[in-house]
């Protein structure tokens, strides 16, 4: 070997595969991201919410953006994973349980 690094190259037919994943994830995770913006809007239009409830919100979403920005820009997580995050942290607080 000369030291250059060895390419393989993909077939077209498999490229084209992956391609067209990528942007079903995208649309995934833009869907995603939509309906956690519409329940943060359900966030604010409560009748009722407290001091300490709107900083606890606060401080989860937060943490959630802080943890997708990082996650994407180490490389170890993926779009789809951050807004994932981020739709549980928003639900979690919008969606009454039992």
């Amino acid at each position: 070997m000369d030291g250059k690094s060895a390419e393989v190259a993909l077939p077209a037919r498999l490229l084209k595969l992956i391609v067209s994943l990528q942007i079903g994830l995208l649309i995934t995770s833009a869907s995603i991201i939509s309906s956690s913006v519409y329940f943060l809007w359900r966030i604010t239009t409560f009748p009722e919410l407290g001091n300490v409830d709107a900083i606890l919100i606060g401080v989860a979403i937060t943490c959630a953006f802080f943890l997708c920005v990082w996650g994407i820009g180490s490389g170890k997580g993926n779009p789809v994973e951050s807004s994932l995050l981020v739709s549980l942290t928003t639900t979690q607080h919008t969606v009454p349980i039992g």
